[in-house]
């Protein structure tokens, strides 16, 4: 990423989202336990391994390149095999998988997985995985009828807050603060923070963001029910990205990158990369279960390859 690019307007922007876990904005669209609806062919594996890899510094680390059954593959080959093999013989979208997957904070050597995939009425292949029964994070990738279909969906599937909808933000539904703030590496953010005039409507009372775009990817890094700004947050997406580079969207596409944290419970992080290839969106994503699950939602995303079976 370059360290130094100018910033769009605002209604342009979207991303990297921090958002309280009670808030009311729109889901992601592979929440970690939810199935979608539709027609589905689903299959679970579990696998057990070792969650200290000494070599991952965030998420564990899977060897690059195809995954086939018939070698003596490590287990976290096996398990990204186990689910990659249910869309491979008959894959609905093309299939990219990563070489990074999320590792327990609680230390837990058992990492299971479950996959599902559907033909209609979106065509999609949905990983995701678990410890103990909560989830850790995982990857999906979702086809639309058309490229300009996917274009106009992926930030609505991001779960981002827009503060320049004025129908929810403007003057006549509460106060908005806006400035730039300094996020390192020459990159300069708009803030903004929100105070509602109705405490007691249905969608959020107040929230605070920071917004700004790198290349094709478009961040958002937001806290419902705060007025605090998440420099710390914004700035370490900064830093990674400065050293890092994310998959490249499509040529009139774009990537976002969605980050929800808790205003009520520290250190409760929701991360999501999506980004558009053709008709098709792609999503990374890792909970605070993970160790460092923001880089490691990043990571995730940087090492997703075509996966052949």
């Amino acid at each position: 990423m370059k360290k130094s690019i100018p910033l769009y307007a605002l209604s342009a922007l979207i991303g990297l989202v921090m958002v309280g876990c009670s808030q009311k904005a729109a889901p992601a669209p592979n929440q970690p336990n939810q199935l979608p609806a539709g027609q589905q062919n689903q299959s679970s594996n579990s696998s057990s391994m070792s969650a200290n890899n000494p070599g991952a510094q965030t998420g564990t680390n899977v060897p690059q390149g195809n995954l086939p059954a018939s070698q003596g593959t490590s287990d976290l080959r096996q398990l990204i095999h186990d689910a990659m093999t249910s869309f491979s013989q008959n894959p609905p979208v093309s299939l990219l998988a990563p070489s990074v997957i999320p590792t327990p904070s609680s230390g837990s050597s058992v990492i299971t997985q479950r996959n599902w995939s559907t033909a209609s009425p979106m065509p999609s292949y949905n990983v995701q995985f678990f410890q103990d029964g909560t989830p850790l994070g995982g990857f999906s990738g979702n086809g639309y009828a058309s490229a300009n279909d996917a274009q106009q969906s992926i930030l609505t599937t991001a779960g981002y807050v827009d503060a320049t909808d004025t129908s929810k933000y403007g003057p006549q539904t509460g106060q908005l603060e806006s400035g730039t703030v300094d996020l390192g590496k020459g990159i300069t953010g708009n803030y903004y923070k929100f105070t509602s005039n109705n405490p007691t409507a249905k969608t959020t009372s107040k929230f605070a963001m920071i917004l700004w775009q790198e290349g094709n990817w478009k961040l958002e890094v937001s806290v419902n029910e705060s007025l605090e700004l998440p420099v710390n947050e914004a700035k370490q997406v900064v830093a990674y990205l400065d050293t890092h580079s994310l998959p490249a969207p499509a040529a009139k596409g774009e990537g976002v990158v969605v980050l929800q944290v808790s205003s009520f419970t520290p250190h409760d992080i929701q991360t999501f990369v999506n980004w558009q290839v053709g008709n098709v969106i792609y999503q990374t994503r890792c909970n605070t279960p993970s160790v460092n699950s923001i880089e490691t939602a990043l990571d995730m995303a940087v090492s997703m390859s075509p996966y052949h079976g």
